[in-house]
């Protein structure tokens, strides 16, 4: 990994990953390894009102954090090594992550450092202009691997995300800013494995007939990690938070609370946008235990997100138990 190349000792320019707070910017240095691989560090905080926001037991980083610190690895990768303007929208079609290691991620006495192995690939070109990339992302703290995962990102103009965003639409997109600041309805926080109710974002849970729980979506427009800077859209973080925190109540459905769980394997694929001023419904299901070469015995989860009666994207999570259950 490479990680002495690497410097700690300060966050980059926030535009460079798509930050407005400084607080939120994790990524600390980008160095070539060749021409399609590159090494990005990133500090890891030792504390957090949203990614070390748990209910309980002791901190540990987990994989929102690190799809976060990927996400911003692949921006900076992007915009520095690949020429994509500053002024063009970044839509992510898909991401997976994995968790192989969990041991070296509980919170120390010291920021922790995170060395992530970036491989990229130009899926599109256009013109001589980067219009797509694929991701691969290898994650490691102190030598060792905790975790690898991939994404595939879209550019465009904003003449041409405007036109994507009329289509469907009779008027403008609404910003997350005109989002209610407070939510009703919301989940108990520690039914979803939180503290703090600012960060849960499902409402009206239930149980339905065919056996599968369902949640709308709910999110303060002013939340300071979701929405950073306003947004016309929900974002990939909204949704695999979502996803998590409905995995959480679906494995509580099989008999461990949230408490207990780890999510320690996602993908997601967006198909459409889901847009802030109609409701999402949010549906997940758990399936059959299977046995995984890494971390042992996991439960699978599928939730799909709906808008307007048709699905718009998909999660699928894998979560360990360190209760007593353990999905036998």
């Amino acid at each position: 990994m490479q990680e002495h190349q690497l410097s700690f000792e300060r966050t980059v320019k926030r535009s460079l990953v798509h930050r407005r707070a400084v607080n939120e910017v994790f990524v600390t240095d980008l160095r070539d390894v060749d021409s399609s691989t590159f090494l990005v560090g990133a500090q890891l905080p030792m504390s957090h009102a949203y990614f070390l926001d748990h209910a309980s037991g002791p901190p540990r980083y987990t994989l929102p954090l690190l799809t976060e610190c990927c996400r911003q690895a692949a921006t900076i990768v992007a915009h520095e090594r690949h020429g994509v303007p500053f002024d063009w929208t970044f839509l992510m079609m898909d991401t997976s992550a994995r968790l192989t290691n969990t041991a070296p991620l509980l919170v120390g006495e010291r920021p922790t450092e995170l060395t992530i192995t970036v491989g990229t690939e130009v899926t599109t070109s256009r013109g001589g202009e980067v219009r797509g990339l694929r991701h691969t992302f290898a994650m490691a703290i102190g030598g060792e691997r905790v975790g690898h995962g991939d994404s595939v990102t879209r550019y465009v103009t904003n003449e041409e995300y405007e036109f994507m965003r009329a289509a469907g639409r009779t008027g403008t997109p609404p910003l997350s800013t005109t989002l209610p600041e407070t939510v009703g309805g919301l989940v108990v926080p520690y039914l979803v494995g939180r503290r703090d109710p600012r960060n849960v974002v499902l409402a009206d849970c239930h149980t339905t007939e065919d056996g599968a729980l369902q949640a709308r979506l709910a999110v303060s427009g002013r939340h300071p990690t979701y929405f950073d800077h306003p947004l016309d859209h929900y974002t990939g973080m909204v949704l695999t938070e979502a996803a998590i925190q409905a995995g959480a109540l679906a494995a509580a459905a099989e008999g461990e609370p949230a408490v207990n769980t780890t999510v320690v394997g996602l993908e997601a694929g967006f198909k459409q946008f889901l847009e802030l001023d109609d409701d999402v419904v949010v549906r997940a299901r758990a399936g059959k235990p299977e046995d995984d070469a890494d971390v042992g015995r996991v439960l699978p989860v599928e939730i799909e997100f709906t808008q307007g009666g048709a699905e718009r994207a998909r999660v699928r999570l894998l979560t360990t138990s360190d209760g007593e259950r353990s999905w036998r």
